[in-house]
């Protein structure tokens, strides 16, 4: 039950990233017309691409091929290989993703409203 309500949480709080979507097909043709992009956002996306591939890629390979070495550890999605083996580098990593997914949202979508760059309107999630 408790992973289901996460699991909610986590689907509904994705609305939060709806300002970071161009409007419409207009509003996409003016900033392509208008030639903007920026090289630092792109080599951000493509890395943090490669770097969840990659993770996803190594975990599969361990707990499916390697079962009877890694399947047992916490961070792998099993139950712990002994009885004082720590939650904590699990922890951290999910820590460390929703950090990553909400903290590049949050610093995009939110922070120019909150440095007054910008005005806070409900327009931005239509």
């Amino acid at each position: 039950a408790m992973l289901h309500m996460l699991t909610i949480i986590i689907n509904l709080s994705s609305l939060l990233a709806l300002p970071l979507l161009p409007r419409q097909k207009k509003e996409t043709r003016e900033l392509v017309a208008r030639g903007e992009h920026s090289a630092f956002w792109g080599k951000f996306a493509l890395y943090s691409a490669l770097i969840f591939l990659s993770y996803s890629t190594i975990v599969t390979f361990a707990t499916v091929v390697l079962h009877d070495v890694y399947g047992c550890f916490k961070i792998l999605g099993g139950a712990g290989c002994s009885a004082e083996e720590s939650s904590f580098p699990a922890y951290v990593m999910v820590g460390c993703v929703l950090a990553y997914c909400y903290g590049v949202n949050f610093y995009l979508s939110y922070w120019p409203i909150v440095k007054k760059k910008k005005k806070f309107s409900w327009s931005m999630f239509l």
